[in-house]
């Protein structure tokens, strides 16, 4: 199937190979996409200005919607089921539409409702983000943190009132918690729990807070890599214990299990293990062999020629058989390095949680995290940084990745815990923070805030404070020009 600038669908059949033209008439064909569904042969078309359903066996058009001058533009296309196009419009709209093209959704806002509904998403973008910053925290308040809202805020008035209902319809206890919260932190993490698409920032702040107040309770599992270190690696004895229990007689699940104990250093139960390889099995004299090396390991045997081995191992591409070899003498941290060395960054992140600890733990944490910033695994490097107890390396990860607003929390909830280094890279990173957090708040209409994080940034600071009053006085003049028009 192909589309030309010339409004040609050309089809080929790859099983008859035939081949035939439709002319649409339409002009350029912007996208196509066939329905889903085993033989379902419709296709949707996407014009500069229409959009067309076409039945590609018969050859013929089933439906066409033209996209007048004064009507909402169409943008972009896709199928939302075998019966069902979903049109994406300029208005920022998603409509789903029959076949026929002729009835769709319309958005919710044009409706007039009996009783407002709580939803956060209902509101613009601009305004949406408005009202979660002022949710999380408000430093430029002179009055201190307060639901109430101004057009101070960024907000235009019709999406003030809307905005103001949504805060009358918060839950009692919910607007005590975000008042009352013992830290920025603790409110943050409401706040993100209560607006609604923030469920990673929840987990962050959730991991912050136990950082921050130095909570002795464990982090729940389902955080997996970002849990503490004694949690995660009771549960992974755990998971293995299970996979024991269900081995069998499977002589391959056993080995699998014993290589795991052997890595998480649970010696004398590999041993075990591997003892109960039957004779007649083809693996009873390796595994003999490694159940008597891991014996003697235990006892002082040098660990110089085991090293050596394992390297040899490696280099031969038995990777994992170099690494048991390297744990067993308690070379977890080098094991880690060439587990890195040869792409099994998740493996390497697993043993070093289990078996690391200090400076050891921190490099092996610090060149994943850098590995999987250059994958576009962001939010996980930074919350095993985060978890690791590296605030300021979690601050330039944010910073890196764009996360401005969730940066400057931070680094707010930082200081208020006094939990950073008075060091010049502190200092540099505060500024450059909060230069980015003040343009942000600006662009969502909140020029108090700018000016207040503004003061932040000492010179620099001033000159993008003077900057913004500029733009402000600009917009004003221009307003009032066309008020005046």
């Amino acid at each position: 199937m192909r589309g030309d600038v010339e409004g040609n669908v050309n089809v080929w059949d790859v099983r008859t190979r035939a081949s035939h033209n439709i002319a649409t008439n339409r002009g350029e064909i912007k996208k196509l996409r066939f329905a889903p569904g085993r033989g379902n042969f419709k296709l949707l078309a996407l014009h500069a200005d229409c959009v067309s359903v076409w039945d590609v066996k018969e050859c013929i058009a089933v439906s066409e919607l033209l996209c007048s001058v004064n009507a909402i533009r169409v943008t972009d296309v896709e199928w939302a089921a075998s019966d069902r196009a979903v049109l994406a419009t300029a208005d920022g709209c998603l409509r789903v539409t029959g076949l026929n093209l002729m009835n769709s959704t319309s958005p919710l806002t044009g409706y007039t409702l009996a009783e407002p509904l709580a939803c956060h998403p209902l509101l613009s973008n601009k305004a949406r983000t408005s009202m979660h910053v002022l949710l999380h925290h408000q430093p430029w308040r002179k009055q201190g943190y307060s639901l109430e809202l101004s057009a101070e805020d960024g907000l235009a008035e019709a999406e003030l009132e809307q905005a103001k209902q949504l805060m009358k319809l918060l839950p009692p206890g919910t607007k005590k918690c975000l008042e009352e919260a013992p830290s920025i932190a603790s409110r943050c993490l409401v706040a993100a729990r209560l607006c609604g698409g923030m469920l990673w920032e929840a987990e962050f702040w959730r991991v912050a807070c136990h950082i921050l107040e130095k909570k002795k309770k464990p982090l729940d599992m389902r955080l997996d890599v970002a849990c503490d270190q004694e949690s995660y690696r009771r549960y992974q004895q755990e998971r293995v214990q299970l996979h024991e229990s269900r081995a069998g007689g499977s002589h391959a699940l056993r080995k699998k299990v014993a290589e795991s104990k052997i890595c998480l250093g649970q010696r004398d139960e590999a041993v075990r293990l591997l003892l109960e390889t039957e004779p007649d099995s083809a693996k009873y004299y390796e595994d003999c062999l490694l159940a008597c090396l891991a014996a003697s390991v235990e006892k002082g045997a040098p660990h110089s020629t085991t090293k050596l081995v394992a390297t040899n191992l490696i280099a031969e591409g038995r990777l994992w058989e170099g690494v048991q070899l390297l744990c067993l003498v308690g070379k977890a941290a080098d094991a880690c390095g060439y587990l890195q060395s040869c792409g099994q960054w998740d493996a390497s992140l697993w043993l070093a949680k289990c078996r690391l600890a200090g400076k050891e733990y921190s490099k092996v944490v610090n060149k994943f995290c850098e590995h999987s910033m250059t994958k576009e695994e962001r939010k996980r490097a930074v919350l095993l940084l985060l978890s690791s107890g590296d605030l300021v390396a979690t601050l330039d990860a944010l910073l890196a990745s764009k996360m401005v607003w969730l940066a400057a929390l931070f680094l707010e909830a930082c200081k208020e815990s006094r939990a950073l280094p008075e060091t010049s890279h502190v200092m540099v990173l505060t500024e450059e923070i909060s230069l980015a957090y003040a343009r942000f708040l600006f662009d969502c209409g909140n020029a108090e805030g700018a000016f207040h994080f503004c003061e932040k940034a000492d010179e620099k600071g001033e000159v993008l404070q003077r900057e913004l009053q500029l733009l402000m006085t600009s917009s004003s003049d221009k307003e009032a020009a066309s008020n005046s028009i």
